[in-house]
C-alpha cells in the first residue's frame, strides 16, 4: 500500500476518532450523486440511460482535457472517465444494492423492472458516473487540475513511483479483472467497454492510476512536512479563526403544537424539571389515543368480521339482522355538504364512490372514535351516499377489564422507565416472552395432548418447511428455528421477532430435510402493547442531551443566534448560563410550531478530552511475544510521523491516528490503554505490551498526548496549508474548452436496452 493510501486510511481513522467538521477542500469534491439519486432511480426505471461513452477510445485517448506543464501527464477523456469512475461507482453500486434491497423503501416501481438487486445496482450506478461526467464537469476539472500541477511539481522535484506503488497499481488492475470474472465477463476489454465506454483499455486505467499515486505520494509528503512544521500558535490562530468548528454547546429541545405548553418548559428551573413536563404532557396527550387502538377499535374490528359475507338479498335480510343485532343506526343519506369536521376520513370512505360497492364495510378511527361503516348506495346526482354506521366513541381507560388501576399502572411503568433505579408496578397482565415459555411448558408437558392445545391455540400448520421457504409462507425467524440442524422431530421450540413471540412445535423432518410443524403466534397482552406503543411515541419526542456548535454567522432572532450569543468576544465567553431557557416559533405548511431549549450542562466548551497521538498493532498467534518484538525492532530507529508511518508499513491492519482516544485503547485492552495514556510516555515511546489476557501483545507507538480540539486543530490547520499550496501550484493550468464541452455533453445511445442486454449477453458467460 503506498504512502498515499496509508495518509488516506488514518485520515479515515481521524474522521472515526474526532468529530470536527471540516471545511469542504476543492481538491476533494463532494460528489454529487447522492444529491441526483431520485433522478437517477426515474431515468433508470424508464430506461433513459444516457452514456458520454459511444464514442471509439481513439477518439477519447486523443481528445486531451489538460495538458500538463512538464508534458509528461497530459490527461485525456479516458483517463478523466477511468478516474471518476473508480471515484464514484463502488460506492454508488453498494448504496444503490442496500436501496433496493432495504425493507424501509417503497421500491416495488424498481422491483418491476429489475428482477434483482444486483442489475439495479450496476445500471443505476453506471448512471451515477455518466451524471458526474455530465453534470459536474466542473468540479471534475479542479480535481484534474490539482492532480496535474502536483504531479509537475513532483516530476521537478525528481518525485516518482517506486517499485512497491507499480506493485499497488498492478493489484488495483487484477481486483479489476477479479470483477470482470465475478460479473461474467469473458474478456476484460468487454467488461471495461460495458462498464467505463467504448474504447476503455487497459492502458488507459495504468495511465489514471499513476497519475493519481503519484500525486497521493507527493501530496502525502507535502502533507507530513506541513505537520512536522505545525507550531502551538498555529494550532491557537486556526481556533481562533475557525470558532465554529470547536466550541460546542449542549442543550435539550422540544417541539410544543401550543405556545401556552412552550412557555411552561421555559419556566422550568432544570433538565429534569423540563423532561419531567415533557414526560406528563405527552402521557396526558396521547394515553387515550393509545388505549383506544388496543381496545376500542379491536372491539370495532371483531363486530366487523362477524359480519364476514353477509348481505342484504330479495330472500333475506342477514346483513341488516347482524347490524340490528350490534345496535348501528339506521341506514342513513350522507351529503357532501355535511359537516365532517373531526370525521374527515370517514367523510373520503364514503365518497370514494368509484372504489366503492354495496355492502362494501370497514373501520375508519376519527378524532373522538370510531366507525364502522357499511356502504348501501350512491344517489344519482354523486352528491349522496347511504350507509349505516356504528359509532365507537373513545372512552378515557382508566379500567381494563376487572383491572381498576389499570391506567394508573401504565402511567406509572413509563415514568419509571426513565427513572435512574426504576421500580415498576406488579402487574397481573403478561409479556408475550412469559405466555410463550408458558405454552412451551404445557406442550412439553408428560402426556400433553398436544394437537388439542395447538388447536385451542389457533396454531399455523405448515410442511415441506426448508432453509429457503419463503417468509410469505410463514416466519422467517420460525423457519430460521425450525430449519437448524440440531432441531429433532418432537422438539418445542421458541423464537421471536421484537415484542412478536412463537411457539413452534416440529412435528416430523423428512429424509430430505424437510420440516412439518406448527406454530403459535403469541403477543403481549393489552397492558403491554399500550405500554410497547405510547413508550415508543414518547422515546421520538423525549428530550435528550443534543450537543450543538457555536455558529458565528447565525440568522438573527433564531435559536442559533441566540446560544450563539457571546457576552465577552475577546475571551469567547458565552452569554448564556447552564439552564437558560428560550422559545422560538416557526411555521411550516401552514402549522405552527413552538420550539422550547434549555442550555445544560457547561453552555460553551471546548473538546478538552485527552488524545494520543500514535498507533499499535496486535499479534495474537502462538509466538505473539517473539513477533512483536521482532515488529519493534524493525520500526525501532523512527521517530515522529516516520514512526507511525514505519508501524504502519510493516503491517496495515495497525491502527494508526492523530487522535487516539482512551475509551478506544481500552476497547482494545486496558493494558495497552495503561501505557498509551501514562504520564509517564515521552516522544516517540515505542514498547512491546502483553495483553491482559496474557494470550497476545502489542506493539505500541507514542508520539505525542495533547487534547482533542488541540488535535483537530491541528488536522483544519494543515488540510487549509495542503490546500492553498495545491490550489496555487494549480492556478495557471486551464482546461481544453473544447474538450470541456464534449466531456459534458451527452451523446444517447441508439441501442435498445433489450439490444443492450443482447450484446452483452453474447459477450458473457453465467456469472457462478
Amino acid at each position: 500500500m503506498g504512502k498515499g493510501n496509508r495518509n488516506r486510511q488514518r485520515h479515515l481513522q481521524d474522521k472515526l476518532e474526532n468529530s470536527v467538521k471540516q471545511k469542504p477542500k476543492k481538491q476533494l469534491p463532494k460528489w454529487l450523486y447522492h444529491a441526483i439519486a431520485w433522478v437517477l432511480v426515474a431515468a433508470v426505471l424508464v430506461g433513459v440511460v444516457a452514456s458520454v461513452i459511444t464514442e471509439t477510445g481513439i477518439v477519447k485517448r486523443n481528445r486531451v482535457l489538460l495538458k500538463s506543464e512538464t508534458g509528461n501527464y497530459d490527461v485525456n477523456q479516458q483517463m478523466a472517465t477511468f478516474i471518476v469512475w473508480q471515484e464514484v461507482y463502488y460506492t454508488a453500486y453498494s448504496e444503490y444494492y442496500s436501496y433496493y434491497t432495504g425493507s424501509s423503501s417503497d421500491t416495488s416501481n424498481i422491483t418491476s423492472v429489475f428482477s434483482n438487486a444486483s442489475d439495479y445496482a450496476l445500471t443505476a450506478a453506471q448512471y451515477s458516473v455518466d451524471s458526474q461526467l455530465r453534470d459536474c464537469v466542473d468540479d471534475v476539472m479542479e480535481m484534474l487540475k490539482i492532480y496535474v500541477a502536483v504531479c509537475d511539481e513532483a516530476d521537478r522535484n525528481d518525485i516518482e513511483l517506486e517499485e512497491k506503488e507499480l506493485k499497488d497499481i498492478d493489484a488495483t488492475v487484477t481486483q479489476l479483472k477479479s470483477m470482470q470474472t465475478s460479473y461474467g465477463f469473458v474478456s476484460f476489454d468487454t467488461f471495461l467497454k460495458t462498464f467505463m465506454g467504448k474504447g476503455m483499455k487497459e492502458k488507459d486505467i495504468r495511465a489514471a492510476l499513476e497519475l493519481v499515486a503519484l500525486y497521493n505520494k507527493y501530496a502525502s509528503m507535502k502533507q507530513d512536512e506541513l505537520k512536522s512544521g505545525v507550531t502551538a500558535e498555529d494550532i491557537q490562530k486556526y481556533l481562533e479563526e475557525n470558532p465554529d468548528e470547536f466550541y460546542k454547546i449542549d442543550y435539550l429541545t422540544y417541539a410544543a403544537d401550543t405556545e401556552e405548553f412552550a412557555n411552561i418548559l421555559k419556566e422550568c428551573a432544570t433538565a429534569e424539571d423540563f423532561k419531567t413536563k415533557v414526560l406528563e404532557h405527552h402521557l396526558a396527550e396521547n394515553y387515550k389515543k393509545i388505549y383506544n387502538k388496543y381496545v376500542t377499535t379491536v372491539l370495532a374490528k371483531d363486530e366487523l368480521a362477524s359480519l364476514s359475507t353477509k348481505t342484504d338479498s330479495e330472500s333475506g335480510t342477514a346483513l341488516s339482522d347482524a347490524l340490528d343485532a350490534l345496535g348501528a343506526d339506521a341506514e342513513k343519506e350522507f351529503s357532501k355538504n355535511d359537516s365532517f369536521t373531526g370525521k374527515e376520513d370517514l367523510k373520503t370512505w364514503l365518497f370514494d364512490t368509484k372504489n366503492r360497492e354495496q355492502y362494501d364495510s370497514n373501520v375508519v378511527p376519527v378524532d373522538d372514535g370510531v366507525y364502522l361503516v357499511v356502504f348501501y348506495s350512491e344517489k344519482a346526482d354523486s352528491e349522496k351516499v347511504s350507509a349505516r354506521v356504528k359509532f365507537y366513541e373513545f372512552v378515557e381507560g382508566e379500567k381494563h377489564g376487572d383491572d381498576d388501576d389499570f391506567k394508573k399502572n401504565i402511567l406509572e411503568h413509563i415514568t419509571q422507565s426513565k427513572a435512574e433505579t426504576p421500580s415498576y408496578p406488579v402487574v397481573d397482565y403478561k409479556k408475550a416472552s412469559d405466555k410463550a415459555n408458558a405454552l412451551k411448558t404445557e406442550l412439553t408437558k408428560e402426556n400433553a395432548d398436544i394437537a388439542g392445545i395447538l388447536e385451542d391455540n389457533d396454531a399455523v400448520s405448515k410442511t415441506g418447511v426448508t432453509s429457503s421457504s419463503s417468509s410469505s409462507v410463514l416466519p422467517k425467524v420460525v423457519r430460521d428455528a425450525a430449519t437448524k440442524s440440531t432441531v429433532k422431530a418432537g422438539d418445542v421450540l421458541v423464537t421471536n421477532n421484537g415484542s412478536t413471540y412463537y411457539v413452534i412445535h416440529v412435528s416430523a423432518i423428512g429424509e430430505d430435510m424437510k420440516v412439518s410443524l406448527s406454530y403459535v403466534t403469541v403477543e403481549h397482552d393489552t397492558y403491554y402493547k399500550i405500554i410497547d406503543d405510547l413508550t415508543d411515541s414518547l422515546n421520538d419526542i423525549y428530550p435528550t442531551t443534543i450537543v450543538g456548535s457555536y455558529k458565528s454567522e447565525a440568522k438573527e432572532d433564531t435559536f442559533e443566534a441566540w446560544i450563539s450569543e457571546l457576552a465577552s468576544k475577546d475571551e469567547f465567553k458565552t452569554a448564556r448560563k447552564e439552564f437558560d431557557t428560550a422559545v422560538f416559533e416557526t411555521e411550516k405548511n401552514d402549522v405552527t410550531t413552538y420550539h422550547a431549549y434549555m442550555v445544560i450542562n457547561t453552555p460553551l466548551y471546548l473538546q478538552e478530552e485527552e488524545v494520543v497521538e500514535g498507533g499499535y498493532l496486535v499479534f495474537d498467534d502462538d509466538e505473539f511475544a517473539t513477533d512483536a518484538q521482532e515488529a519493534l525492532n524493525a520500526i525501532k530507529d523512527n521517530t515522529d510521523l516516520d514512526l507511525i508511518d514505519a508501524l504502519y508499513a510493516f503491517n496495515n491492519s495497525a491502527t494508526i491516528s492523530s487522535a487516539i482516544k482512551e475509551s478506544t485503547a481500552k476497547a482494545a485492552d486496558e493494558k495497552l490503554a495503561e501505557w498509551l495514556f501514562s504520564d509517564d510516555r515521552a516522544k516517540d515511546d515505542i514498547a512491546v505490551i502483553t495483553a491482559k489476557d496474557e494470550e497476545s501483545a502489542y506493539v505500541a507507538v507514542f508520539t505525542q498526548k495533547l487534547k482533542l480540539w488541540e488535535s483537530n486543530s491541528k488536522a483544519g490547520y494543515v488540510a487549509q496549508e495542503l490546500e492553498a499550496w495545491a490550489e496555487e501550484l494549480a492556478k495557471d493550468y486551464t482546461p481544453n474548452e473544447k474538450a470541456l464541452k464534449k466531456l459534458g455533453t451527452p451523446t444517447p445511445t441508439t441501442e435498445s436496452s433489450s439490444e443492450s442486454s443482447s450484446e452483452t449477453t453474447e459477450e458473457t458467460t453465467t456469472a457462478a
